[in-house]
């Protein structure tokens, strides 16, 4: 294990929001994920196009109450994947750039550090136990 493997998992160690970033960034843009991912939004636009045209074809007010929400869904997820694929390049220069120009925890004094460590604590406890409930 290098220097910089050792100050980086101190680092991820520290890090409050690490299972969050982990979950969504590190695994969400892996090579297999974004495969998953396409295939998905390729998926969710043929539904979106399904939705639609069974709405136009059959349109009464009846149909739109029941259908409505589920294409306004469909559309919002369609779209908010179909951005994630775009801005993927933005999102990992963002994460470089916050990973290379936060402070270190030891710059701020012995009981600074014991503080931001006691809410980092808490911080990851409240997003553990929110992943928990997801999982349930």
């Amino acid at each position: 294990m290098t220097s910089y493997d050792k100050v980086s998992s101190l680092k991820d160690f520290i890090d409050p929001f690490i299972t969050l970033r982990k979950l969504f960034v590190d695994f969400g843009y892996n090579r297999i994920t974004k495969i998953v991912n396409k295939f998905c939004l390729l998926v969710q636009s043929f539904i979106l196009l399904i939705q639609v045209y069974y709405v136009i074809n059959n349109f009464s007010l009846d149909i739109f109450g029941i259908y409505a929400y589920a294409v306004t869904f469909t559309a919002y997820v369609t779209v908010v994947m179909l951005i994630s694929i775009i801005q993927e390049q933005n999102i990992w220069e963002r994460v470089d750039e916050i990973s290379s120009s936060f402070w270190s925890i030891e710059c701020a004094g012995h009981q600074a550090k014991e503080t931001m460590l006691n809410k980092v604590r808490k911080i990851k406890i409240l997003n553990y136990s929110d992943l928990h409930f997801l999982e349930v």
